[in-house]
């Protein structure tokens, strides 16, 4: 089954890394308490979208595979850029040759619709009532999935569930780092599928489907 992904706030699948992600909270994770921290805005529907306060000018997202205590454990990172106008509006420095985006009345995207390798791929995006977004349905030529977001009481991402008819896949986000601005700038991605969904043919469990762990670094410049 061939998968195109259309990431609006992506944690990419990655290869597993022994222990579980408990570990990983209890040894590495800077918690910061609600009271005490200071937050900017969003100024933008496409802040949002991508989960950035303040004014920003350009954003870095890195990520790769991680170890429990949030040590990259491969060279090769994965890497997206954006840059944001004057008007707050993103543009990915990677742009596709074939890519059609749609907004509503309020500047926020609904709809994406790409041509990649031939391969027709279209994700639709609804939001809660604080403007996040809630859920994007995936549709390819032989794969269609839905992805729910959760958020916590600082529409901060604390997990997401996506499922097709076939499989299902939950990721957890814990934030490691931020910056001054309130942005995380460091978080664990915990990805899981479920093995009552992911059987191969003969009934067995694939053995890929682990519990993996995943590192996301930002690097936000601000205007």
């Amino acid at each position: 089954m061939k998968r195109i992904a259309i990431a609006c706030m992506a944690a990419s699948l990655l290869t597993a890394c022994g222990q579980s992600a408990d570990n990983a909270t209890e040894q590495n994770v800077k918690q910061t308490t609600t009271d005490s921290l200071q937050m900017d805005k969003f100024e933008s529907a496409d802040g949002r979208f991508l989960d950035v306060r303040g004014k920003v000018a350009k954003l870095v997202v890195k990520s790769t595979d991680c170890d429990t205590l949030g040590n990259p454990t491969v060279e090769d990172w994965s890497v997206k850029i954006y840059t944001f106008d004057k008007h707050g509006i993103a543009s990915r420095m990677e742009k596709y040759s074939d890519e059609k985006i749609t907004r509503d009345l309020k500047g926020r995207i609904t709809k994406v619709e790409r041509l990649i390798d031939g391969y027709k791929t279209r994700v639709e995006y609804t939001y809660n009532k604080q403007n996040m977004v809630k859920s994007a349905t995936t549709q390819t030529e032989d794969w269609n999935g839905t992805k729910i977001y959760h958020y916590n009481e600082l529409q901060e991402l604390v997990s997401s569930v996506e499922e097709s008819e076939d499989s299902k896949e939950v990721e957890t986000f814990t934030i490691l780092d931020r910056d001054d601005h309130g942005n995380w700038t460091k978080r664990l991605v915990v990805t899981s599928n479920d093995s009552d969904l992911n059987e191969d043919a003969e009934g067995e469990d694939n053995e890929d489907d682990e519990e993996t762990l995943g590192l996301e670094v930002r690097e936000i410049t601000y205007k």
